[in-house]
């Protein structure tokens, strides 16, 4: 109470013009006035305006990417927006004069800053801090470098660490006798500091400073004031202490109607409710955090608060609200960075994914018993039929509702993967590869090191293969996956391919039996790529679930007058359980039998496969007999083709394909008079760029770019 006593007696000291005192201060000691309910914790719902109220209508139902972005535009500040344009003109008349251009720059970057735009606000605190040093204006200096530093910290530009900002302001502040700088430079001491027993003390002693002479019309000083009470509140030792802290910021910041802050400060105070499982307190703050920053365009605090209700009503059981605001998070969070759209959604979903999966499971249980529901009501009351038969259509439709946003979440959670394994293939090629480089390059002689080098390089082909699964799923999903069709002899084709589980084979003392019935040199046209995918699934199937001393079998065969085949792959193996067979091709499916030992694996290769087999106008099934292996078969049609478009398969020899490549540098060399060839490489990851450039050094003078734009100037040059 002595602290609230003190605020306003503060404010009421420091002017004796009554009239303007009554115009500058009757809001504040309003909102004052109110400040014991709020300490006591009192918290009324919170009432959203018309116009936040309508948009998170529309970003929580079911509409198109089009009327979201055509909502999202529409939100912002425009008065701030209105405001920024009047002194962007008052810069474009400035007319060379430096001091005048600084202070507007500082304006524009506050006024942006403000929005929640740190792009723009970068570049205007950037001309600012030029120009200060330019000037030698060194207070000027300090506060760009603090709001550079800050915007750096926040993720959400790069550029050199802030650290470097910092330093620099907080050397400037501490010879300045300015309470203002003072508080910055404490605030970027919070910042950098560790212990957090020093960062309050640190924000304990920027209070002070701010508040002695403190005028509600010294909008700098307010909004630092707000700031720093945030940080306070976050070190504070008790919750209460929290709430408190929190709350005297909360109050400046809307003396001052700093949108920032006051959306910043609400989502906190409802974190500690919610931390505290008081989410019934936590709404409304999250509500009037949520209000604030839909209505002045803060779309990456207006997401965290869509998130924060999405928690909340899913903890108080209101589970259609939460998956109404999650949907709001998600639209929204698409809508910030389009351009990266696939990067955020990975990110959020990382961040959020236990809160989803766990809303998911908590709505399919629910569906599950009132299901079981219903099954109880028909039979107890057959004899309102009737009445039983329209409480389960309207069920159903509620039910199939729900498995529809169930589908889209699901969706969301594949592209995470594909987005995921598609950032997984250039590190697993700088593995893969200078692995495979050290076992051929004959400097290897230890057979103990050797043996190591072939388990890590198998490994590591195998985990690039299922990252390449993930991506054709996510392909496949999208319509993106087309086939690449070249003439190959099918016997020579499936030969190779057999060739290669031969010492998978001996291992386990398995008979493997080919038996090819068309031409020999039959040649169809074919995505060899994605048939060997194909081949090798059931290949690798049988040659895991077929015991020691068991028998493959592999039969190929024409359908006749059909102009189809059909590749046979037979296992006498421990076969596939009755109630498994219907869903082993549905994507990562596992065996749930009680006696069934686990055999790893994704769920992954199967669907894959029959879906590569449809891809080709072909089909995938499977015969089982428990106990008495399996047989899958593989049938797509014959595009035969002509004995000249065929080309031949064969392993690569590495002595043959170095011979070409010396020949053919030394036909460059002497054509061109050159010591060596000159080779441009463009690539945009830098380790995969520089790999290459180091494997190729020897052979050919290297040209570097990072895209395309860079080698088109090489070659112009």
């Amino acid at each position: 109470m002595n602290n609230r006593l003190f605020i306003i007696a503060m404010f009421v000291r420091k002017d004796h013009n009554h009239s303007i005192a009554c115009r500058l201060w009757v809001p504040f000691l309003l909102i004052a006035s109110a400040w014991p309910a709020l300490l006591n914790g009192q918290s009324p719902s919170y009432q959203l305006s018309t116009e936040t109220d309508s948009i998170i209508t529309l970003l929580t139902s079911d509409i198109s990417l089009q009327e979201v972005n055509k909502v999202i535009e529409n939100m912002g500040n425009a008065e701030g927006l209105i405001e920024a344009e009047k002194v962007k003109s008052q810069l474009a008349l400035a007319n060379g004069d430096e001091r005048k251009e600084l202070a507007l720059n500082m304006r524009l970057g506050r006024y942006v800053k403000w929005s929640y735009m740190f792009g723009d606000g970068y570049q205007y605190f950037s001309r600012a801090l030029f120009l200060a040093e330019k000037l030698e204006d060194q207070r000027s200096i300090a506060i760009a470098s603090y709001e550079l530093g800050n915007m750096i910290r926040l993720g959400t530009l790069r550029d050199r660490p802030f650290e470097s900002y910092f330093d620099q302001a907080i050397e400037i502040f501490e010879a300045l006798d300015d309470p203002l700088g003072k508080s910055y430079m404490l605030y970027a001491k919070i910042l950098m500091e560790g212990d957090p027993v020093v960062k309050l003390q640190y924000a304990e002693t920027a209070i002070a400073l701010l508040k002695d002479g403190l005028s509600p019309t010294d909008t700098l000083k307010m909004e630092s004031l707000a700031r720093i009470y945030n940080v306070a509140g976050f070190y504070q030792g008790s919750d209460e202490a929290k709430i408190e802290k929190y709350k005297e910021g909360l109050i400046v910041a809307k003396t001052i109607n700093n949108h920032l802050m006051m959306a910043y400060i609400l989502n906190n105070i409802g974190y500690v409710h919610s931390t505290n499982q008081d989410y019934h307190h936590a709404i409304p703050y999250h509500l009037e955090a949520l209000d604030v920053s839909i209505q002045y365009g803060m779309k990456g605090l207006a997401a965290n608060s869509f998130n924060n209700l999405s928690l909340c009503y899913r903890k108080t059981g209101k589970f259609q609200e939460a998956l109404g605001y999650y949907q709001g998070l998600f639209y929204l969070q698409s809508a910030i960075n389009n351009d990266t759209y696939f990067k955020n959604l990975a990110e959020m979903e990382v961040t959020h994914e236990v809160d989803r999966v766990e809303l998911q499971n908590e709505l399919l249980n629910s569906e599950q018993k009132l299901q079981n529901r219903q099954k109880w009501i028909f039979v107890a009351l057959s004899l309102i039929l009737l009445l039983i038969a329209g409480f389960v259509y309207w069920s159903r439709r509620r039910v199939a509702k729900t498995n529809e946003k169930l589908r889209a979440l699901d969706k969301v959670k594949s592209r995470f993967f594909a987005n995921i394994s598609h950032e997984l293939k250039t590190p697993l090629t700088l593995i893969n590869t200078p692995l495979e480089s050290l076992l051929h390059d004959g400097k290897v002689n230890d057979p103990e090191l050797r043996q190591t080098l072939e388990t890590a390089t198998r490994n590591g082909v195998s985990l690039l293969s299922l990252v390449e699964e993930i991506l054709d799923l996510a392909k496949l999903d999208g319509g993106k996956l087309a086939l690449v069709e070249n003439p190959v002899r099918l016997h020579d084709f499936l030969s190779l391919l057999l060739s290669d589980y031969s010492s998978g084979l001996a291992a386990k003392s398995i008979t493997l039996d080919f038996q090819y019935a068309p031409n020999q040199d039959l040649a169809v046209l074919i995505d060899e790529k994605r048939c060997t995918k194909i081949v090798n699934n059931l290949l690798s199937n049988a040659l895991k679930f077929t015991p020691p001393g068991g028998k493959i079998t592999v039969t190929v065969e024409e359908k006749p007058g059909e102009q189809r085949m059909k590749i046979k792959v037979i296992d006498n193996g421990i076969g596939i359980h009755p109630n498994d067979l219907p869903f082993i091709f549905d994507r990562y499916y596992q065996s749930e039998q009680p006696d069934k030992k686990a055999e790893g694996g994704t769920g992954i290769g199967l669907a894959l496969a029959r879906e590569l087999a449809l891809l080709h106008g072909g089909t995938l099934s499977a015969e089982s007999e428990e106990g008495a292996g399996a047989t899958f078969v593989f049938e797509l049609p014959i595009k035969e083709v002509k004995e000249e478009t065929i080309i031949p398969l064969s392993v690569v020899d590495d002595k043959a394909l170095s011979e070409a490549l010396e020949d053919t540098i030394q036909r460059y060399t002497k054509k061109f008079e050159v010591a060596k060839p000159v080779l441009l490489i463009t690539e945009d990851h830098p380790e995969m760029r520089a790999f290459i450039a180091k494997t190729l050094a020897p052979y050919f003078e290297i040209k570097q770019a990072e895209h395309g734009e860079a080698a088109l100037e090489i070659l112009r040059t």
